[in-house]
């Protein structure tokens, strides 16, 4: 296994332990994800990253996700204040 594995593995469990961090702080962690396996294959010769359909998809779901949830938060974040 790479390097790049073993760091995909390390950051997914990062971030399944830090959304229990969020919550405490009144941040709400999604469900939705992009998880990105071996990133450098989508890096291009302009040295950007490129996403695939499927990544692009997953992406789309995510942000639509986060716009729902941001409106909704703002309206609880009114209301308490």
């Amino acid at each position: 296994m790479s390097n790049d594995g073993l760091l995909l593995f390390g950051g997914v469990r990062a971030v399944v332990n830090l959304k229990n961090d969020l919550v405490y702080f009144k941040n709400m962690p999604l469900a939705e994800t992009v998880n990105v396996p071996v990133y450098s294959q989508f890096i291009k010769d302009d040295g950007r990253f490129h996403g695939d359909e499927h990544l692009e998809k997953l992406a789309h779901i995510m942000l639509t996700q986060l716009a729902r949830w941001a409106k909704g938060m703002k309206a609880i974040r009114e209301d308490e204040a």
